[in-house]
């Protein structure tokens, strides 16, 4: 009991009443999880939903991290910690529960560290753009001979840099994208939309380099497909993503398709290609 009191994290044991049994310093100081309390008195709206859904499936069960955590103040320090209910069986059997034990972990370092890293991402990812968007101007203003004529090695070597330049900016929008969508600040908002609306608007973007590199770009859509529920925009980034990478691996002469299928209950949407 001793050995269990001074366990940095907070953690106490409760009987199936609910009723405090044991628990460390840190609990009862932080949490007022002191032995002989009722635990649901204590108001945390968060824990009876646990402690029903741990006896019910038997099973630890905690507030879904990255998503919700438990907000406290301790000598006028936010803290953020992460609850979990673990049942204790009687028996081996698990026939019947003996209590539950209630573990409290501070996340607020991993937080604070999740979050530093988000911000130092993102303006890393946008000051890399600025010089690269200029970069990527200076070679087209020179490809387009607005300062001199080129000759025949210095268009080629020009070329391959317009050609890296513009899918370092894909890559950086790639991660921007990333980025916002790990910080939770791209929202889906799926509508009802027309299949080959979607599909349309891919094709077509990458019709010119399909052209330039001599693969066929083939869209096998039917009209008659159903509409579907989808963020047009978000899925568009991933057809772009999925037509580019297909176009980039297949050589001159080859193909590139996209069509979709319909399942009993969704749409399932391909590309093939014929290249490595």
């Amino acid at each position: 009991e001793e050995v269990f009191k001074v366990l940095p994290e907070a953690v106490a044991v409760l009987d199936r009443e609910g009723r405090v049994q044991i628990s460390t310093e840190s609990a009862q100081r932080v949490f007022g999880f002191k032995r002989g309390i009722q635990a649901s008195s204590l108001g945390y709206e968060w824990l009876p939903p646990l402690i029903q859904q741990a006896a019910l499936e038997e099973r630890p069960v905690e507030i879904r991290p990255k998503y919700e955590m438990i907000q406290k103040f301790v000598d006028n320090r936010e803290l953020l910690f992460q609850p979990m209910v673990i049942p204790i069986p009687l028996d081996p059997d698990r026939s019947e529960l003996s209590g539950y034990a209630l573990l409290v972990r501070d996340v607020t370092q991993v937080h604070e560290q999740r979050e530093l890293k988000r911000g130092v991402l993102s303006t890393v990812l946008h000051q890399l753009r600025t010089p690269l968007t200029s970069l990527h101007l200076s070679v087209c203003t020179l490809l387009e001979e607005r300062v001199g004529k080129l000759n025949g090695k210095q268009a080629e070597l020009l070329g391959t840099a317009k050609d890296d330049s513009e899918r370092l900016v894909v890559i950086l929008d790639d991660l921007l994208s990333l980025h916002r969508i790990e910080a939770d600040s791209s929202h889906v908002s799926p509508k009802p939309v027309s299949p080959m609306s979607l599909v349309s608007a891919a094709v077509d973007s990458f019709s010119s380099e399909a052209e330039e590199k001599g693969v066929a770009l083939i869209n096998d859509f039917r009209e008659d497909l159903p509409e579907v529920m989808a963020d047009s925009e978000k899925i568009g980034h991933v057809f772009d993503n999925l037509l580019s990478n297909a176009l980039r691996h297949t050589p001159a002469g080859g193909t590139v398709r996209i069509n979709a299928k319909a399942e009993p209950d969704f749409l399932r949407f391909t590309v093939r290609d014929t290249g490595e």
